[in-house]
């Protein structure tokens, strides 16, 4: 269980994170995740809503588990890996909708700021020594898991949208989730670098 969540977090919505930490419906590093994220009115009533679901039964457990074990979690019943007949029968969309709408970064500064969060220590130190010229071994590895958990492939507009703004788009001019996934790593790596050089 986390020791304390952040301050910014209003105490209503810090009793609904650890209820649903207590009953599976988010990992611990999922938290991590929100904190960053933040919660809007929408994404508290969802979660308070999935809360009594599964307090209810009304999302039972075996399919809590599959959908959580089941990767990508967040981009499943949009590409139809889980079929909407499966979803409406274990009655798990508001679950879906907390996945996508509530936990997907807006922007490149807030995907980087989640990994910081949610990467153990021993990857971040690989990806400092990688090296700006060898972050390509990242792309389908940490970058698929970027592409597929931060809604590249699902509709993440904002992101998408934000990354063309940092590459210089023109305005309607489309970004491909391999080149977002691509900038988000070298910003990563940016950060992660300048945080060393800070802290020698």
């Amino acid at each position: 269980m986390l020791k304390s969540l952040n301050e910014g977090i209003s105490s209503f919505s810090e009793k609904l994170i650890r209820e649903a930490l207590e009953l599976g419906i988010f990992k611990e590093y999922e938290v991590k995740w929100l904190l960053v994220v933040g919660m809007n009115e929408e994404c508290i009533s969802l979660l308070r809503e999935t809360i009594g679901k599964v307090k209810r039964r009304e999302i039972n457990s075996s399919a809590l588990r599959e959908l959580k074990e089941t990767l990508p979690t967040r981009t499943l019943s949009i590409l139809g890996v889980i079929s909407p007949y499966y979803i409406k029968h274990h009655d798990i969309l508001h679950l879906e909708k907390i996945y996508t709408d509530c936990m997907w970064p807006k922007t490149v500064e807030q995907a980087v700021e989640v990994l910081l969060a949610v990467l153990p220590q021993e990857e971040k130190a690989k990806i400092i020594k990688l090296g700006k010229d060898n972050l390509g071994s990242l792309h389908f590895g940490l970058g698929m898991w970027i592409r597929n958990e931060f809604g590249l492939w699902a509709g993440n507009r904002d992101l998408l949208d934000d990354v063309a703004r940092l590459t210089g788009l023109e305005k309607g001019e489309e970004v491909h989730p391999d080149d977002a996934s691509d900038l988000i790593i070298y910003k990563l790596w940016k950060k992660l670098e300048e945080t060393q050089k800070w802290e020698k």
